[in-house]
């Protein structure tokens, strides 16, 4: 891997600047040295096409709450999903370097043990996970010498050795009228109701084309995908909060997911905010949804 640049930017919504490395990863660093109970790193996958203003908002919060802790942010753009694997390898190399150089990944097996709490945002930021996790393991599985495959018998492990888990407003199957609601959501509101039409007819006919050509769907997979356990650790401590007011990812499909993580025994919370909309709970309510994040990490550490 070539070594990293970054440049020092302004981020909307944020004193200060932040270190930009790519068009899609962006680092806080932290305020101060790491207390005793703070995550080493925060890893925050950010919903399809978030504002940077939205985004910041988390990003000040965590600052608050844990100001020992560097903040890796990754935003999932359209075109991660438009423009194929190529695209999404490069970006997600990006990032793995910059967790390689926090500390929260070794260049072998397993990582380097820095704490990460993981922060994935909607379906949008759990593809995003998914492709940085498989770039993880594609880069271990390349032998460092032609003997170091033979000779390395240590079990495979975790893509992410995330300790604790934050899942919003995800995961669920991606609907046809779901999918187009959640592409559509960049467009103004005055051709919103066209462009829902125009994109939900280019995702039945991309749909079409990859069954006939037997294409797999990762949208699909994506459940699936996420309860591996060599993407994310079984031991990690998760919680899912999400809403019944959630037009994009049904409630009923996020307890689905719930009730599946504990069938493999993890330790696994729930959150529930009545009337809540997709990734709107921390506005309906702000002190519970913070709360929800402080317990998650403190039950991490038990």
């Amino acid at each position: 891997m070539h070594k990293l640049h970054a440049q020092k930017v302004p981020f909307p919504g944020l004193e200060g600047e932040v270190l930009r490395y790519s068009s899609t990863v962006v680092v806080r660093p932290a305020q101060r040295e790491a207390g005793a109970g703070e995550p080493g790193v925060v890893l925050i996958m950010r919903w399809m096409d978030a504002a940077d203003a939205h985004a910041a908002k988390y990003m000040s919060a965590y600052t608050q709450l844990y100001p020992g802790s560097t903040q890796v942010v990754v935003s999932s753009p359209q075109k991660l999903l438009w423009l194929g694997e190529a695209y999404r390898e490069q970006e997600m190399g990006v990032v793995q370097q910059v967790l390689e150089e926090q500390g929260v990944l070794g260049r072998g097996q397993q990582g380097e043990g820095k704490g990460l709490l993981l922060h994935v945002f909607s379906n949008g930021g759990c593809l995003t996970l998914i492709s940085l996790c498989k770039r993880i393991l594609a880069y271990r599985a390349l032998p460092t010498s032609p003997s170091t495959a033979a000779d390395d018998p240590a079990p495979p492990q975790p893509a992410l050795p995330a300790k604790a888990i934050i899942y919003d407003s995800c995961p669920a199957p991606i609907t046809l009228p779901g999918g187009a609601t959640a592409f559509s959501m960049i467009f103004p509101p005055p051709v919103r109701g066209i462009a829902w039409y125009a994109i939900y007819g280019l995702l039945l006919l991309v749909r079409g084309v990859n069954g006939l050509l037997g294409y797999p769907d990762s949208v699909g997979r994506m459940r699936e995908e996420l309860l591996s356990p060599l993407l994310l650790p079984d031991e990690a401590q998760r919680v899912y909060v999400y809403g019944t007011g959630d037009r994009i990812v049904p409630f009923e499909e996020v307890e689905e997911m719930v009730e599946l993580e504990r069938r493999r025994g993890r330790k696994v919370r729930q959150e529930r905010f009545e009337g809540s909309g997709h990734v709107l709970h921390v506005r309906s309510e702000p002190g519970r949804y913070w709360e929800c994040v402080k317990r998650v990490w403190e039950e991490a550490q038990v």
